[in-house]
């Protein structure tokens, strides 16, 4: 008899999440790698703009199926084209995305199974993406999921090609969960690029000493991420409204330290793991959202954070390049602080 953890829609679920995570730090870290800081972040936000396939463009597996095919083959065929890289990259990550969306398995993966499977895909994805080139590790990943993807197709084959989303009116929390998504995307990549930078003294003469380094810190910058509401709701005991406004300050103090140690390795890293709790605050940003009887699909808005986010860094270091690697940062700043007014001005029976 099959259980819940070995039943094969459970053990699908979770390896296109491992993918998604192999794509999302593999493709950037390459480019990193190399040097190509505005290039890498052009690849992170193609990888967000797939993720606006399953919201709000609610693709189905069949049509998923034919994008990721697409995908498959503009990744064998985009060796030294970048622009097919990129649009590669976007196609097998809406594959993914839409698969994921479509084939959840019943009883559903709980919340810490599948963070621990993205965060082990963050950290796969950075220590293959310093081996494999981009158009491999992508052409790798497409190729497996395919298999995937044609069980979703054949299983879903009666669904409707297409169910967009039309709750595009973003209201007040739309609109805050915006702003947070566009402050935490707007720097996390550009953190990662300077953490591959700073060689890990504990491997001094390792051709892994970087790789390891980052992946330790960026690993434990997300735990603390995830550990926010733990931390913040129930060993600090504080009010959704209060968490939330306590944890964007936070985060506000540690992206002010992260600019000020951008040249120091530990401190950096440190500011960037402290600013994890202050970012986990997005727990009491969707508990204020439903207390309130949000109409908002806040899902949606997170999506399109996570573009803005991504996209803005991106622009700021294709013009500019690695010197304006501190602007990402202040971008998050004023995303925070957007987050924080919109959340002071509440009417009081939100709070």
């Amino acid at each position: 008899m099959k259980t819940a953890l070995t039943h094969p829609a459970f053990l699908q679920y979770l390896a296109l999440s491992l993918a998604s995570g192999v794509l999302e730090t593999g493709v950037p870290t390459y480019l990193f790698r190399d040097g190509q800081l505005g290039i890498g972040l052009a690849a992170a936000t193609a990888y967000q703009l797939g993720c606006l396939a399953v919201n709000p463009l609610g693709i189905s597996c069949r049509v998923a199926l034919a994008i990721g095919s697409t995908g498959f083959v503009l990744a064998i065929s985009s060796i030294g084209h970048t622009w097919v890289l990129l649009l590669a990259l976007t196609m097998v990550s809406a594959a993914i995305q839409c698969a994921r969306g479509e084939l959840v398995p019943e009883p559903a993966p709980g919340l810490a199974v599948k963070r621990t499977v993205r965060v082990a895909g963050f950290i796969a994805g950075i220590l293959l993406g310093w081996v494999f080139h981009p158009e491999a590790l992508l052409a790798i990943v497409s190729g497996s999921i395919l298999p995937i993807l044609l069980y979703g197709a054949m299983y879903q084959r009666f669904s409707a090609l297409c169910s967009p989303n039309r709750q595009w009116m973003p209201g007040n929390w739309g609109v805050i969960m915006l702003c947070h998504q566009t402050h935490y995307f707007a720097y996390c990549y550009v953190l990662l690029f300077h953490l591959l930078r700073f060689p890990a003294v504990y491997m001094a003469g390792s051709p892994w000493n970087a790789p390891i380094h980052a992946t330790i810190w960026f690993g434990v910058g997300w735990a603390t991420y995830i550990s926010g509401e733990q931390v913040l709701g129930r060993v600090l005991r504080l009010k959704p409204y209060v968490a939330a406004i306590v944890g964007h300050l936070w985060v506000v103090a540690c992206l002010l330290g992260m600019i000020a140690c951008l040249g120091t390795p530990w401190s950096l890293s440190l500011c960037w793991v402290l600013g994890g709790f202050g970012g986990g605050s997005v727990y009491a940003i969707k508990l204020l959202a439903q207390e309130s009887a949000c109409r908002p699909d806040l899902e949606l808005w997170e999506h399109l954070g996570h573009v803005t986010g991504a996209g803005l860094a991106a622009m700021v270091c294709l013009a500019w390049g690695e010197r304006a690697s501190a602007i990402p940062y202040m971008i998050a700043i004023c995303a925070a602080a957007i987050t924080l007014c919109g959340l002071w001005t509440l009417p009081g029976r939100n709070r």
